[in-house]
């Protein structure tokens, strides 16, 4: 008998434990279900009441970034942060969209918090404070119903609630609530305590009794745990590997063969891997297949299994999958990727290719080497150049191959001479590519930021030693970016000759979402930044908006020049936008201009500012500098003065 018991002790006590353990977490699990029961009403409560507490008309279709003194936040902010604290709950807060980007409108807090922040946190984006429910609070915006939600950011972890509501006169915002992981925590643990705490003493005394369980055989278990694990997935990414994947992909195989269960894969190669490895490292291509694993994992279905077939290759298995919904993966897998190359601040951009196949006849390896054989083709398909070239072009950034020329623009009445910057390319082996071959290129990667940045430090350079206006171009990819706006903002605020940077839009890209461009226009002006229009009457429409955008001035594009001594419709239009400008008080430059006949032409035409050949071509810094000092831009503008 004792032998038997002595046998069996060790099973007998984790039985005991077993027993003991699961009574305390059934009584956790009362309680937490009670304490967030508790929690979401406070919060519903709360968030609820908010309009309540701020004055009715707070949120507005007028409320913007500029609609709030600093004194008027930190008011607001601290009478909300009050009644936050009469309701139990760390933070109120309201949120609202501002074109792609979500911000807060108001959040409660403390004033040395708020002091840490950007105009103390009051038009901060979502995204800039590294909210992980960004996506889920978007989709709150379309939602009417509050929806509970668990989300951190740089200040921690909450329980959190979206309300979404409407202004008076019409705007969607969302009155939001939080509750930090630590204040739930704390509460469920307090209140779990205090039924179980005769069970926690009970514990403290059988605990020693865990010691008599052998070592060995916790030891082999942890190993035979370890080693599925490790059989199953791979590493480095969390997909599955390729030995467990292939074990799968023959079930499926089973089954169809079995009960008839169709089944598809999808072949995703990761065409950029080795390039992005051997330029920026392994651990830059390492972090390049995880960001791709979490996007693929994404877009596919939970019912889906994701393998990582070999290096740069993924395998999706996916069991009656309509074939007719291909286009539709396809179109979610590269809008995800669009996201991410337009978002990442690591000169890292992912370009995949990828095929679909659904099984009919034949062995499983054929099937494989058969969607491989399609991989190849699709892959061959793409512009393998444009392809070249985007991988050229960020290997041309890390080695410093872009430079900025600068080409004069001269202001004869005001005696004046500024210079645009304009970006080249000095590739080591193709020498000197024109901005026209690989601008559009650096844009589909958006590596056109990265381009951009080096050319606004070239110019603050230049604008420091000469303190002249120097005009930088922003493309329609740079403007669209809200969180690029939002560093070349900050970076500029640093500058003391930020002064003198001008921004040029192209026509098209100033008008195409006018609402949109003004308050990027006007964010952009409190870090002192002027505007000009480019290639002006290049095509569109655009004088019905001019007097609604903060110009400085516009520049006529080279088509109306060209032809301007036997054009009369050139020189009417000239004429015309001339008499607007001096209505406006803007400033009015022709391009093109490259001889004497010309600009004799324009200054009868009433312009007398220009931009050509004819003053000086695009060149380096240091040549510019010394005409400059020289006076070479002078002599020349003296020539028709």
């Amino acid at each position: 008998m004792k032998h038997i018991f002595r046998k069996n002790f060790p099973f007998l006590i984790c039985l005991l434990l077993s027993g003991l353990v699961l009574q305390l977490l059934i009584a956790l699990y009362i309680e937490s279900k009670d304490a967030y029961r508790e929690i979401d009403e406070t919060l519903f409560k709360g968030a609820n009441n908010i309009k309540y507490y701020l004055k009715h008309n707070f949120i507005s279709k007028d409320l913007n970034s500029s609609s709030l003194t600093i004194e008027e936040i930190y008011k607001d902010s601290s009478f909300l942060h009050e009644r936050a604290m009469e309701n139990n709950i760390d933070y109120f807060y309201l949120l609202v969209k501002d074109g792609d980007d979500i911000v807060y409108a108001i959040m409660s807090d403390e004033k040395e918090e708020l002091d840490k922040l950007h105009m103390a946190g009051y038009w901060f984006s979502l995204q800039d404070a590294g909210d992980d429910s960004f996506d889920e609070t978007w989709e709150a915006f379309d939602s009417d119903k509050p929806i509970y939600i668990e989300s951190k950011d740089m200040w921690g972890e909450y329980r959190s609630i979206y309300i979404p509501q409407m202004s008076h006169d019409g705007r969607k915002y969302i009155a939001g609530a939080d509750i930090t992981t630590t204040s739930l925590k704390k509460l469920i643990l307090v209140k779990s305590l205090k039924s179980v705490l005769p069970l926690f003493f009970f514990l403290i005394i059988i605990i020693p009794a865990i010691v008599i369980i052998k070592k060995s055989f916790l030891e082999k278990r942890k190993m035979e745990d370890y080693i599925e694990i490790m059989d199953k997935r791979d590493k480095l990414t969390n997909a599955y590997s390729r030995n467990y994947g292939l074990h799968l992909l023959s079930k499926s195989f089973n089954e169809y063969h079995t009960s008839g269960k169709n089944f598809s894969i999808c072949l995703i190669d990761i065409d950029n891997l080795k390039f992005i490895n051997e330029t920026m490292g392994m651990e830059a291509g390492d972090t390049l297949l995880i960001v791709v694993e979490r996007i693929v994992s994404r877009v596919f279905r939970k019912t889906d299994c994701l393998i990582r077939l070999e290096g740069n290759k993924l395998m999706v298995i996916l069991p009656q999958f309509n074939r007719k919904y291909t286009k539709e993966v396809f179109k979610a897998l590269e809008e995800k990727i669009e996201f991410f190359n337009l978002l990442n601040k690591k000169s890292l951009f992912i370009r995949l290719n990828y095929t679909m196949s659904e099984y009919t006849s034949g062995s499983m390896m054929d099937f494989i080497e058969k969607t491989r054989e399609n991989l190849k083709i699709e892959s061959s398909d793409k512009e393998w150049k444009n392809k070249n070239l985007q991988d050229d072009i960020l290997r041309g950034i890390r080695n410093n191959e872009f430079q900025t020329y600068f080409q004069p623009k001269v202001y004869m009445k005001e005696k004046r001479v500024a210079f645009e910057a304009l970006v080249r390319w000095l590739h080591p082996e193709k020498g000197l590519i024109p901005p026209n071959m690989f601008i559009p290129i650096a844009e589909k990667s958006f590596l056109i930021n990265e381009i951009t940045k080096i050319v606004l430090e070239d110019s603050l350079v230049l604008a420091e030693k000469l303190e002249t206006n120097i005009s930088v171009n922003l493309s329609l990819v740079s403007f669209e970016n809200s969180r690029f706006l939002h560093e070349i903002k900050e970076r500029l605020i640093t500058s003391e000759y930020s002064k003198y940077i001008t921004f040029e839009l192209t026509e098209g890209l100033a008008i195409k979402d006018i609402d949109a461009t003004l308050i990027k226009m006007n964010k952009l002006k409190t870090a002192g930044i002027s505007f000009s229009i480019d290639d002006f009457g290049s095509g569109y429409s655009s004088l019905p908006f001019i007097e609604k955008l903060p110009i400085n001035e516009i520049k006529i594009d080279r088509s109306f020049i060209r032809n301007v001594n036997n054009s009369k419709v050139n020189q009417l239009v000239i004429e015309f936008v001339n008499k607007i400008a001096n209505f406006k008080g803007f400033s009015v430059i022709c391009e093109g201009t490259e001889d004497s006949l010309q600009i004799k032409k324009l200054m009868f035409l009433g312009n007398f500012s220009f931009q050509g050949y004819y003053f000086g071509r695009p060149e380096p810094s240091d040549e510019v500098i010394l005409k400059y000092n020289n006076g070479f831009y002078l002599d020349k503008l003296r020539e028709f003065v």
